[in-house]
């Protein structure tokens, strides 16, 4: 597999993540977050485009375009033995601390344990297929704001993120679980809709 940040390939490998998508209130109040924490960390930070947030539930990174096919059998399979709810966005933070910032995020509450369910099941699964490595950290629901920038010395942002730990930034219906398609781009990823897996109701 290649790593993040990684150019292009030829058409015969694509780059894919399973995720749940986000309301235009909350990008637009991620926005507004964006905007109120970059005056502490100044350019050292990489936004995500608020267009295209998303809580990512496994990053499956580049797969050959024939074994695509295996990822819409994974998907499908998840979406069979999950269930609908609701998330709540509130409060902020960062990893690995905030005194020592690397990414920034929005916390997510609600019916988390959905969402872990679904990336415990993606993380087993897509490994016994050989498209991704199990991941070694515990999957924890976050919508990341921004990554300090490689080399970057990033300030201490306890303060500016404590202004926003009683905040809830609005809610987010979890119904389907989407198969995205990254395409890098100078400016930035562009993200493709590649297939959508409807929860079951109950």
């Amino acid at each position: 597999m290649r790593g993040r940040g990684t150019p292009v390939p030829p058409d015969e490998k694509w780059r894919l993540f399973f995720a749940v998508a986000m309301t235009e209130e909350v990008k637009a109040r991620a926005a507004e977050v964006q905007r109120e924490l970059g005056k502490t960390t100044g350019r050292i930070v990489k936004w995500v485009d608020p267009a295209i947030l998303h809580i990512t539930l496994k990053f499956v990174g580049w797969v050959p375009e024939n074994r695509v096919d295996d990822c819409l059998a994974v998907g499908r399979e998840v979406a069979a033995v999950g269930r609908r709810g609701k998330l709540i966005l509130a409060g902020a933070g960062a990893f690995p601390n905030a005194r020592r910032p690397r990414v920034l995020w929005l916390g997510a509450a609600g019916d988390i344990d959905i969402l872990a369910a679904a990336a415990e099941v993606f993380d087993r699964r897509m490994a016994e297929v050989g498209l991704a490595e199990a991941e070694s950290r515990t999957f924890a629901a976050h919508l990341t704001l921004g990554r300090v920038r490689q080399g970057a010395r990033p300030p201490d942002m306890t303060e500016a993120i404590f202004a926003f730990a009683d905040e809830q930034f609005g809610e987010v219906p979890v119904e389907e679980i989407l198969l995205m398609r990254s395409h890098l781009q100078p400016s930035g990823p562009v993200y493709e809709r590649s297939e959508a897996f409807s929860l079951p109701a109950s």
